[in-house]
């Protein structure tokens, strides 16, 4: 998926936290306005963290999570909230192929996506993640060396 970088710089500047680790890495923090698939696309707020370590010049992703109140009304109307009986937002990443890859490999890799603003499949999660990998890599670029 190719990104503009004016929108990488955009986001940077505006949607993005960094924060360095003691060993070395960098906690990520990208805020990203989701909506609901349904119901005319009710919007919420969210935030995708990813933690990640430098490693042969590239940058393995250590973790990654979806963090969204779950008491925001939006997320409460979304089709994984009402389809399941513990709608719990932290489980969104939980089986995320994101985690463990470098940084480059994850973003050169032909995924499937959807641009649709929701979290229901791992499909459109990993949307997001290109959006949020591609915005901390543009960061790390002009940041670190």
């Amino acid at each position: 998926m190719k990104i503009k970088e004016e929108a990488l710089r955009k986001w940077a500047e505006n949607d993005l936290t960094m924060t360095q680790l003691p060993q070395g890495g960098y906690d990520a923090l990208f805020s990203y306005r989701a909506t609901t698939c349904r119901n005319g696309g009710t919007e919420f707020d969210s935030a995708l963290r990813i933690t990640l370590h430098p490693e042969n010049g590239d940058w393995r992703i250590d973790n990654v999570a979806v963090e969204i109140d779950p008491n925001d009304p939006g997320w409460k109307q979304t089709c994984i909230h009402e389809s399941s009986a513990n709608p719990n937002p932290a489980t969104l990443a939980k089986h995320s192929q994101a985690r463990g890859m470098l940084v480059n490999d994850f973003l050169e890799r032909d995924w499937p996506t959807d641009n649709a603003g929701c979290y229901c499949t791992s499909i459109h999660l990993t949307h997001k993640l290109i959006l949020a990998v591609s915005t901390v890599r543009y960061w790390l670029n002009n940041h670190t060396k």
